[in-house]
């Protein structure tokens, strides 16, 4: 610089700013920018940049978080921005950074990596390749990361992989909320080892043949009565109803029969219901019973089950009481009479 140092190598701050704010040469400002000891000069400098890799070497180099603010917000060229968003110490300069970024792949990186979740959030939110959602989806160790990257998943396979890596429920219905592919969710409730994935799976299947399928065929008694609430197909409900092993699913597939006793059933099948409520609607059942009594013995033969289970519940509370149950006012309420139609 010989002997004229430039106005704006001022240690004043008002002398280095108004010497800045006269330059218009683009070699002279990125000269500024590196050299000027003040940093609100460099910033200044730094606004007035158009060159791209000047900027970026003030946001790569510069000791001062804001003339790196200030070079990472005049920044478009993608490595810059991914080396800011990657690297910088301060976590305001990367979330600047991120803002403006969309190479995906450091995207992913960021969304996985960075130290801080609002920066790990935001690059979720900026991501569109759905292979590196789906990575992200899988990988990250934040749980709040996940569930945004699982939100913005659309593609059906990368959902479907999600759901059965995952072992948090909250996770695993993120990733049902936008599988909809009816071949892959019965692929799921079929084959997922998770059972819940497969719960999940059945309540989003729509195709009535491959319910029909899974409430009739499927080994687990809670995959089979999720199946069951979702089919309306009389053969396959009378078919259940008939020769299902489990009274729960049996009891299911007769309340679709019999919507019209929907309530009954309900109060009998509800282990929070009082003893009372239930006796009392298993009671209701057995006189239905009565009207057809080809199609409602399975009323009569569960209500039978449940209210002898009923009255060994009551006899043993009675007992831990000190009460005499076969004395008291219980014991009549549980005769079961035989069933009338054989």
């Amino acid at each position: 610089m010989g002997l004229f140092r430039p106005a704006w190598m001022s240690k004043s701050k008002e002398k280095a700013l108004k010497a800045v704010g006269k330059l218009e040469d683009q070699a002279k400002l990125a000269e500024a920018a590196r050299t000027s000891p003040n940093s609100y000069a460099r910033a200044a400098a730094v606004d007035k940049l158009n060159d791209q890799e000047a900027i970026a070497l003030a946001a790569r180099t510069d000791e001062s978080i804001d003339v790196r603010l200030a070079a990472v917000a005049r920044l478009s060229l993608q490595s810059a921005l991914a080396h800011a968003a990657k690297t910088d110490v301060e976590r305001s300069v990367r979330l600047l950074a991120v803002k403006q970024l969309t190479d995906q792949k450091a995207l992913a990186c960021v969304a996985k990596n960075d130290p801080e979740i609002d920066v790990r959030l935001a690059a979720v939110e900026r991501l569109k390749d759905q292979e590196e959602l789906a990575s992200v989806s899988m990988t990250s160790s934040s749980k709040q990361v996940r569930l945004s990257a699982l939100r913005l998943l659309t593609e059906q396979t990368s959902l479907a992989k999600a759901a059965v890596s995952c072992a948090d429920s909250e996770l695993i219905s993120a990733a049902f909320a936008n599988l909809s592919n009816q071949e892959i969710l019965l692929s799921l409730a079929k084959t997922a080892a998770n059972k819940e994935v497969r719960l999940c799976a059945v309540k989003k299947m729509t195709k009535s043949a491959s319910l029909n399928e899974i409430a009739l065929t499927d080994p687990d008694e809670d995959i089979r009565l999720a199946a069951v609430y979702k089919i309306s197909f009389r053969e396959a409900l009378s078919k259940i109803a008939e020769k299902d092993p489990s009274n729960s699913v049996r009891l299911a597939a007769f309340a679709k029969l019999e919507p019209h006793l929907t309530e009954l059933v309900r109060n009998v099948q509800n282990v929070k219901s009082s003893w009372r409520v239930r006796i009392g609607s298993a009671e209701e059942l057995i006189k239905c019973a009565g009207s057809a009594p080809e199609r409602l013995r399975l009323v009569w033969d569960i209500a039978k089950q449940r209210t002898e289970k009923i009255h060994m519940d009551v006899k043993r509370d009675s007992n831990v009481c000190g009460v005499n149950f076969e004395h008291s006012d219980y014991s009549e309420s549980f005769a079961f009479p035989p069933y009338p139609y054989d």
